[in-house]
């Protein structure tokens, strides 16, 4: 069954951290990968800081084949290989866990073997699930799933437009292009918005070398890459889309990163 919202708003329940990252340089994409997922993921994920506050726990790896075939095709893909993605009730869920001992004690020393601090890119976000095809729920571990790959595309506003109004522009009347379009119904398993709060964590955003310079994540999710691409270059959809985007969207700077999933904590599994 498919749910859909037919007044788009933020959640009030939920906030997302997403933190960009990258590989050390020595490392090469595979080991890095796999010491990511099946080392140093259940290291956090089986702190009991993270027992507590964490309700949604993703590893997100770019999909290097995708990556390839965008960048074949003109798309900007940003210099990262790979994104965290903590969901918590609240923002004092997040301090808890990042002010902990385990997180500067364990988590950190060990995120330091691997990812290049001065590539990540930290920010919060309020987040809106537009649409969400209901499927069995994959079993959580240390393994990529079969059958997901997500598209995040950081999308930057109109020069000229406040937060507010590119916000208002998005979600409450851009959305409805997505989810009232048949073929991208069918054929997206998830649409999501995550909307940046910038200051929501002041001394972790200062602390990331480069910048969130984007004001929001469009989140797609399909069955497979080529389904993804097929879906949103559908022309019927890129008709309603293209005029739609010119109220709010600056086009030129938007950047896509194809991603593979592996969640290793789900509260509401």
């Amino acid at each position: 069954m498919t749910h859909w919202q037919n007044i788009p708003s933020l959640r009030t329940d939920r906030v997302r951290l997403l933190i960009f990252v990258k590989r050390k340089d020595e490392m090469n994409f595979d080991d890095w990968s796999r010491y990511w997922l099946e080392t140093h993921g259940p290291i956090f994920a089986n702190t009991q800081a993270a027992k507590e506050n964490i309700i949604r726990y993703e590893q997100l790896h770019v999909n290097q084949h995708a990556k390839q075939i965008l960048q074949e095709r003109g798309y900007k893909v940003p210099d990262f290989d790979g994104v965290v993605m903590f969901e918590v009730e609240s923002l004092e869920n997040l301090n808890d866990l990042l002010t902990s001992e385990e997180w500067s004690q364990k988590v950190m020393p060990d995120a330091d073997k691997i990812f290049e601090q001065e590539g990540n890119s930290s920010a919060v976000y309020g987040l809106s699930t537009l649409h969400d095809r209901q499927k069995p729920k994959a079993l959580l571990g240390t393994t990529l799933q079969d059958g997901r790959v997500q598209l995040l595309v950081q999308m930057k506003k109109k020069a000229g437009l406040s937060q507010e109004e590119f916000e208002k522009h998005w979600l409450k009347e851009y959305s409805s292009v997505t989810t009232g379009h048949g073929p991208t119904k069918e054929g997206l398993s998830k649409y999501e918005q995550l909307h940046i709060r910038r200051g929501a964590i002041p001394e972790m955003e200062s602390r990331a070398k480069v910048p969130s310079d984007w004001d929001g994540i469009a989140l797609f999710e399909a069955e497979s890459v080529d389904k993804l691409i097929s879906v949103l270059r559908h022309e019927a959809y890129l008709a309603q889309a293209e005029p739609a985007r010119e109220k709010f969207l600056d086009k030129e700077n938007s950047r896509f990163l194809p991603v593979d999933v592996a969640v290793l904590i789900d509260k509401e599994a």
